[in-house]
């Protein structure tokens, strides 16, 4: 008989000389994930199962990179992903370019004389219902190269140690595309709600010659978003677009390629604090002066609570960073007011987490030495990879708000001979989207948590 995945898993850890999770006990976002992957590769994981029990190998002699290997990088990638916990997951294998996701909706009135209907009345519909809106699948791919001893794996310590290494490679550099795609998607749902344009501000006093970073007046901003179809089509208009004009010339968005026309670009360097870095088609910075026109456009919110960290004089560090606390429970409260639903999470960065811990409200609390958990019952997801949420930036809301729709798991292609080098490499593939709907913008804010002295010295 074929091996169960999850004993194929196991065995495949031992080889690998790797701890092996229990996956019964597992959080039940990587549970529904690896279940969503076992029925997609369902039959290769029977094959490679059956290989394993007769007493063969399963690498194919290097013509394929084993399911069973991308299955251990999508459970590490789950169970190291915590966030997951307050993020709705949607597993459709419709291979559709987009993927029809639930969400609920409230009526924040309530019913009418709480429910009492008498003869003849109508019956008022349950405040609560579940609707369905579009989200588009992206497709995320990354590209590693593939050694001998991945390919040929055997039962040495070399090889194990190779594979290893493959599997945390591609973990590492997924997880976090991961978190930046589920955090950038958070806030610029939150920041949409009661967003307003900002035309025209002049930056000219700015631009000296000495000086690559432009500072907006009304911070955060929001990120510019295109949703694209799988050939890179934009699909409707770009929302939130940013407009910098530099000596009356319109200057467009770096793209990180190093393939662009020499020139002067734009990169959103901190859409939290509002800094736009001036660089050039590789990402050197680039010092212009004002010569002409100078102005940038862009979207801001209201959306938002700030709470500077600069201590008055006669105030101790400790009772002034009680008002960030408080920062955050005015949020919670709006977010309430205008949804009916509580807020139930917190995604911030790891180092502002262990700044809060310094207030007076966390006194004597485990939270200033095993690390911040939770806050006025928001359950909070600390965050170290780079993401939108800089150092400065708390997202709040209800669990489940923000939808991660998993149409085909990460998938790799077969090896193949690397181009003008030696060796071979292979690519793996996730289609997905991360998603929040219109009608659920209203759910989310944020909270920022800086230094405005801090702010004005940056360069």
């Amino acid at each position: 008989m074929p091996v169960p995945a999850k004993q194929l898993q196991a065995a495949i850890d031992a080889r690998l000389y790797r701890r092996t999770n229990d996956e019964d006990t597992a959080p039940s976002a990587v549970k529904k994930i690896l279940s969503g992957f076992d029925r997609f590769h369902s039959g290769r994981l029977t094959d490679e199962g059956k290989t394993l029990a007769d007493g063969g190998s399963i690498t194919a002699l290097g013509t394929t990179i084993p399911v069973i290997f991308g299955r251990a990088i999508v459970r590490d990638i789950a169970a190291n992903t915590a966030l997951l916990d307050a993020v709705q997951l949607v597993m459709d294998n419709s291979g559709r370019e987009t993927i029809f996701v639930p969400h609920l909706t409230r009526n924040v009135a309530g019913l009418p004389r709480l429910g009492r209907v008498y003869e003849g009345a109508e019956i008022a519909p349950l405040g609560i219902s579940q609707v369905y809106d579009t989200a588009h699948v992206e497709s995320i791919k990354i590209a590693l190269a593939v050694s001998d001893e991945v390919m040929h794996f055997g039962t040495g310590q070399r090889d194990a140690d190779a594979l290893t290494l493959f599997i945390e490679r591609a973990r590492s550099h997924l997880e976090a595309v991961l978190v930046r795609r589920i955090i950038e998607s958070g806030l610029r749902a939150a920041d949409a709600f009661e967003a307003y344009p900002v035309i025209d501000e002049d930056i000219a006093s700015q631009l000296d010659g000495e000086r690559s970073l432009i500072k907006i007046a009304d911070f955060p901003v929001i990120r510019p978003h295109q949703v694209r179809d799988f050939t890179g089509a934009a699909i409707s208009d770009e929302q939130w677009p940013v407009a910098l004009i530099i000596n009356s010339a319109a200057i467009g968005e770096w793209d990180g390629t190093g393939k662009q026309a020499d020139g002067v670009y734009w990169a959103l360097e901190n859409p939290t604090l509002g800094f736009f870095r001036l660089v050039n088609q590789a990402g050197a910075e680039v010092t212009p002066t004002a010569t002409g026109a100078c102005t940038i456009s862009y979207s801001s919110t209201t959306n938002i609570e700030k709470f500077d960290l600069k201590v008055p004089s006669g105030t101790s560090r400790a009772a002034h960073f009680d008002g960030a606390i408080s920062a955050i429970v005015d949020m919670q409260s709006q977010i309430f007011a205008r949804s009916g639903m509580s807020a139930d999470f917190a995604f911030m960065p790891e180092s502002l987490a262990m700044i809060l811990t310094d207030a007076t409200y966390f006194t004597g609390s485990d939270a200033r030495t095993d690390g911040l958990s939770k806050i006025k019952g928001l359950r909070v997801f600390t965050v170290n990879t780079a993401s939108d949420l800089g150092g400065e930036r708390i997202l709040i809301g209800p669990s489940g708000t923000i939808i991660y729709a998993i149409s085909q798991p990460l998938t790799f292609a077969p090896p193949f001979q690397r181009i003008n080098t030696s060796g071979k490499q292979t690519y793996g593939v996730e289609l997905s989207a991360v998603h929040v709907p219109v009608s659920a913008y209203a759910r989310l804010s944020s909270v920022i948590v800086y230094d405005s002295d801090a702010r004005t010295a940056a360069s």
